[in-house]
């Protein structure tokens, strides 16, 4: 049986690689927030640009002080899935099929680093998002998995 490389080895490991898939989950998060409509979406595109604002590339430095945990996390749903399947090819359908999961487990990283958050902006945002945090990320789950399976391809290019 051929071992497949972890979910680290191929999305975390190489930098330019962790830099893409840190920029296009920016780039998600900015795109999901300019769609938001309503109170909530105002309220939400006000502190996102105040954030940004307040503390440049802000968004970025957020996904790259979660990445490592998040991927960690999905690990065991990659290796059951490769071996199952042999191939990353559907791993965004897993990710989605798990999406309450997943979330939970994120939620709970997200929120012990939100703990040790010293800038009164960021903790502030944080505390009015994180009541409907859940939803937001189940919501964005397809998203997710069509990105981290691009970038997984990407990474099994990158080493062959």
């Amino acid at each position: 049986m051929t071992e497949h490389k972890t979910l680290y080895d191929l999305l975390i490991a190489p930098s330019l690689q962790r830099r893409h898939i840190i920029n296009d989950g920016a780039a998600l998060v900015r795109s999901r927030v300019s769609q938001m409509t309503g109170l909530k979406g105002m309220a939400l595109k006000g502190g996102l640009k105040t954030l940004e604002k307040a503390v440049p590339g802000a968004v970025d430095n957020i996904l790259d002080r979660l990445l490592d945990e998040g991927i960690e996390q999905l690990e065991p749903l990659y290796k059951a899935h490769v071996t199952r399947v042999g191939e990353v090819a559907g791993f965004g359908r897993i990710l989605e099929e798990n999406k309450d999961q997943i979330t939970d487990g994120w939620l709970k990283i997200i929120d012990r680093k939100a703990e040790r958050v010293t800038q009164k902006q960021l903790r502030g945002l944080y505390k009015s998002i994180r009541p409907k945090g859940h939803g937001y990320i189940v919501d964005a789950m397809p998203d997710i998995g069509v990105l981290l399976e691009r970038a997984l391809e990407n990474g099994l290019k990158a080493q062959s």
